[in-house]
């Protein structure tokens, strides 16, 4: 799921994932899971500030592997909506989508 990807809209405009942004992210996307997997399974709203939180740490670490390709985070998506079998093997499960998907689209509205 964490493999190295670059789009040729990338290395156009010279954005290759460096190995210290891989490794960024390979340690972190699993610490940012499991917190929200944690408040996904307590109940908390995805409206609550620290579920706003993890979805902004979420978002933040879609940008620094994608290097804010939007074509590369629309295909990121696409994967694992095509492919939930792949995903669940990290912990992220099309429920933890949903819930996730419901803290990023609160992120730009009141808090």
């Amino acid at each position: 799921m964490f493999e190295k990807h670059d789009s040729p809209a990338r290395e156009s405009r010279g954005e290759v994932l460096d190995d210290a942004s891989l490794h960024e992210v390979m340690t972190e996307w699993p610490r940012v899971i499991a917190s929200v997997r944690e408040e996904m399974d307590r109940g908390t709203d995805p409206a609550h500030a620290s579920v706003r939180s993890l979805a902004e740490r979420w978002m933040e670490l879609v940008r620094v592997f994608t290097g804010g390709d939007p074509a590369l985070e629309s295909w990121l998506r696409a994967m694992h909506q095509q492919e939930p079998d792949g995903a669940a093997r990290h912990g992220v499960d099309p429920k933890l989508f949903r819930y996730l998907g419901k803290a990023i689209s609160g992120l730009d509205g009141p808090e």
